[in-house]
């Protein structure tokens, strides 16, 4: 086989590897932001029961969706952020 036959394997095994890591490099940003998101979440409600109770609440804020589920995304994590640092600073 020549170069030019195996052209469109390569290419395709190049996308599907850059893919691949990228997913993992994203999975490990989201991950690490969820866990700074939490330790400031304990820090502001101060017991384990009530970052629960505040974890699964549904809020308007959040249109019906709960800071667990919001977190589960780049921009959710954001979303939460901002409201976290809007309760840190006595906003609500």
């Amino acid at each position: 086989m020549s170069f030019w036959d195996m052209l469109p394997v390569v290419l395709l095994t190049l996308f599907v590897v850059t893919l691949c890591t990228g997913g993992i490099y994203a999975n490990r940003y989201l991950e690490k932001e969820r866990t700074r998101l939490l330790d400031l979440a304990k820090e502001i409600f101060g017991n384990e029961v009530k970052l629960a109770r505040w974890l699964n609440k549904r809020l308007k804020r959040f249109e019906g969706r709960s800071p667990a589920e919001m977190m589960e995304s780049r921009d959710g994590l954001k979303e939460v952020e901002r409201y976290l640092i809007a309760l840190q600073e006595g906003y609500f």
